[in-house]
């Protein structure tokens, strides 16, 4: 699979997209008003300075098929997404654990299989056995397994210089099989606004 330019809307707050600032390594949210209908979406553009466009670049390219991805600011090309899974031990309706950015010299990438905190399984959602293609998806820390990426867009009301909201992480547990779905703060549609126009898992 290709790298692409993607944008990560919540599928709990449809106006909500992920935002990373690679200058001051936060993580959070950006408002885009969806104006509705069935075919009107109001994404964010791929331009520099834009914090809500990022590589979704698989691991399987670089290290020869071990699997997984890595998720770099397209503004802030040694910025990577980072998830920090290690206090994130049981379901909390706030949410735990500590997402934001790592720095990584050009030419070098998180390693999947490693202590590394920048590497992720993306997951699919299927809201019924009848569906044949996903309609959603789930950030998995590859690192810390039971931690999911969370997004709480509850409080994102506008656009902000400095984006609003919180991201960190919800507990499931992986053993058990347990993954996000329904209306859980951590489905999201990955949208490519480049070429390739579908995630494969």
């Amino acid at each position: 699979m290709a790298i692409g330019l993607v944008v990560i809307q919540s599928v709990a707050f449809p106006n909500v997209f992920l935002r990373m600032d690679g200058g001051s390594g936060t993580v959070n949210c950006q408002y885009y008003e969806q104006p509705g209908g069935l075919y009107q979406f109001n994404y964010p553009i791929p331009d520099i300075g834009n914090d809500e466009v990022f590589e979704l670049i698989p691991l399987a390219e670089i290290e020869g098929g071990y699997g997984g991805y890595e998720i770099r600011s397209l503004s802030s090309p040694q910025a990577f997404l980072r998830i920090d899974g290690s206090n994130v031990t049981q379901y909390d309706v706030a949410g735990s654990g500590t997402v934001n950015c790592q720095y990584y010299s050009p030419g070098s990438y998180p390693q999947y299989y490693s202590s590394d905190y920048e590497h992720f399984n993306i997951g699919t959602y299927y809201p019924s056995p009848w569906f044949t293609e996903p309609v959603y998806y789930y950030i998995q820390s590859a690192r810390f397994q039971n931690s999911f990426l969370r997004i709480d867009g509850s409080n994102v009301m506008q656009f902000g210089v400095t984006g609003s909201g919180t991201v960190n992480c919800q507990y499931y547990d992986y053993s058990m099989a347990q993954t996000p779905s329904g209306d859980a703060w951590e489905l999201l549609n990955i949208i490519y606004i480049t070429p390739p126009t579908q995630v494969f898992t």
